[in-house]
């Protein structure tokens, strides 16, 4: 049985119509600085030499991206795992609010 993936109901949220005014020149607006609440988040698949790591933790630490799973193993990132077209979406949803 496949499991539905965590972007399913973001999905439904990006098919929204576009903004009455929408950026110039096709450029995504740049991210707020208010979305940078707290510490960088750590997870136990990704060392701090991962070429990543700083990036990752950043993207995690303004809700952009979150773990992968939860196990007891520590807190998965999974960053070797492909992203699908859904989960991207959604990252670029939550980066551009």
């Amino acid at each position: 049985m496949r499991r539905a993936s965590w972007a399913v109901g973001a999905v439904e949220y990006a098919a929204a119509p576009p903004p009455s005014s929408p950026p110039s020149a096709g450029l995504l607006p740049a991210p707020s600085p208010s979305m940078s609440p707290g510490p960088v988040p750590s997870f136990a698949d990704v060392p701090i030499g991962y070429w990543a790591h700083d990036e990752i933790g950043t993207s995690a630490q303004r809700k952009i991206t979150a773990v992968c799973a939860d196990d007891d193993q520590g807190r998965p990132y999974c960053p070797d795992r492909g992203v699908t077209r859904a989960e991207m979406a959604v990252f670029i949803l939550r980066a551009y609010p």
